[in-house]
């Protein structure tokens, strides 16, 4: 009951907005972001932009489930 009433503490709030902001990241809702640019010098553009894509919704959609916070922040 303790982790339901969690999700509407302030902090509960706060955590839903943020990530909410990460998961319009990276499905590209959000656009002219300079975070999906960050690995263009290592590998080519598409599969770098399709790389840090799906390791945004990743480690957001880790956090939204409360598996690993830490190492995802």
């Amino acid at each position: 009951m303790t982790r339901i009433l969690d999700w509407f503490s302030p902090r509960g709030i706060m955590r839903l907005l943020v990530i909410s902001y990460f998961i319009a990241l990276s499905l590209g809702w959000i656009g002219d972001s300079r975070m999906l640019e960050f690995m263009f010098p290592v590998l080519p553009d598409v599969i770098a932009a399709n790389l840090m894509q799906g390791l945004i919704l990743v480690l957001s959609l880790l956090v939204l489930v409360g598996i690993g916070r830490r190492p995802a922040a």
